[in-house]
């Protein structure tokens, strides 16, 4: 896509661990262009390539940087042109990933606040507060993303009960349900919901 790349996590297929899976894609990815700093390559003559010496990237000013972008959500499906496997994917989603990309300083990674709610438990995550951003109507939060967590941090953040909003009536018939259980009348219930929201 010109100068940018779009990576996709959990297409066609959803899973729970994508959300992870692109936040270190994108730690990955910052870290190696970061590596490489001012370095670059050329071909020689028998067609390899071999790093271009310091004193010729200050003379040409050769600099590589990235900013990445994160945000969940859902995605519009398909193929590319007759190119039979390749799959693009298009919609509110990808732009917005685009957008964050774009804000983003050389080695920063934003992230939106629907990513931040998938990845809180796992990565380290500084406000950074709302942001105007092109096409969406208005400002939306955002966050830095800092360093993985480790297991037992995870599990702390995992146990701290986060209050239920906007499900008195699923919760009261769970309650039902769970007090029917209790009293012998054998009871099941489905929970369905996108992979990575807590369910």
């Amino acid at each position: 896509l010109g100068d940018e790349l779009l990576i996709y996590f959990g297409y066609p297929l959803a899973g729970e661990a994508d959300a992870r899976q692109a936040a270190r894609a994108a730690h990955a990815i910052a870290a190696m262009i970061a590596s490489r700093g001012s370095a670059g390559a050329r071909s020689t003559p028998g067609g390899s390539a071999e790093s271009i010496d310091a004193e010729t990237k200050r003379a040409v000013g050769l600099r590589f940087e990235v900013g990445l972008g994160l945000h969940s959500g859902a995605v519009v499906g398909g193929e590319l042109g007759s190119l039979d496997d390749v799959r693009l994917v298009s919609g509110a989603t990808p732009r917005l990933a685009a957008r964050l990309a774009a804000l983003a300083t050389p080695g920063q990674t934003v992230v939106s606040a629907d990513a931040q709610r998938v990845l809180r438990t796992s990565f380290d995550l500084a406000p950074e507060g709302p942001r105007t951003i092109d096409g969406v109507p208005a400002p939306i939060e955002t966050f830095r993303l800092g360093a993985e967590r480790s297991e037992s941090a995870r599990a702390t953040i995992d146990s701290a009960k986060t209050p239920i909003s906007g499900r008195e009536s699923e919760l009261a018939l769970l309650l039902e349900r769970w007090r029917r259980a209790c009293e012998g009348s054998g009871q099941s219930s489905l929970v369905t919901g996108e992979p990575g929201i807590g369910k």
